[in-house]
């Protein structure tokens, strides 16, 4: 079984030790436990690095994209000049399960993620007034068995 993460690394990188878990999702939770595995089944894991080069967005815009895998990341930029009130919308057109996460490229900090606007419907949505600089839109699909991976990306500004 060949699985595949991509995760995205905004910012300064700090030199330091990091823990990735492998498990077999067959296994978990224990309670409904498939029993696969043993001592002499192995994981081999391979970390690689790339660099992402986000497609700039202009507010207030709409633009449709694609997932290039069931766990790849769509990473957009787009900047600000004052103070403004923003609304960012994922909206899968396929099966996707989104999730959207921004990240203030001025300040190097991570803030506003959103999985799902309720039980009954996995888009995303992040809004709130942001000052003046630059942004990243990260989008994500967190279904493990989407297929069509279309989605479009709203941002709004009243």
């Amino acid at each position: 079984m060949d699985a595949r993460q991509q995760r995205l690394v905004a910012g300064a990188v700090p030199v330091a030790t990091y823990l990735v878990i492998a498990r077999d999702a067959r296994n978990v939770p224990s309670a409904t436990s498939q029993n696969v595995g043993s001592a002499q089944h192995t994981y081999v894991l391979a970390a690689v690095t790339s660099t992402v080069a986000p497609t700039t967005v202009l507010v207030p815009s709409t633009t449709a994209g694609s997932f290039a895998s069931r766990y790849a990341n769509a990473v957009f930029r787009f900047s600000l000049t004052a103070s403004t009130a923003v609304t960012l919308n994922l909206n899968a057109t396929g099966d996707a399960d989104t999730r959207l996460t921004r990240f203030n490229t001025s300040t190097n900090q991570w803030f506003g993620t959103n999985d799902d606007l309720s039980v009954s419907n996995t888009n995303s949505k992040l809004t709130g007034t942001l000052t003046a600089g630059d942004y990243l839109a990260v989008c994500d699909n967190v279904s493990e068995t989407a297929n069509n991976l279309g989605f479009t990306l709203g941002i709004t500004s009243p």
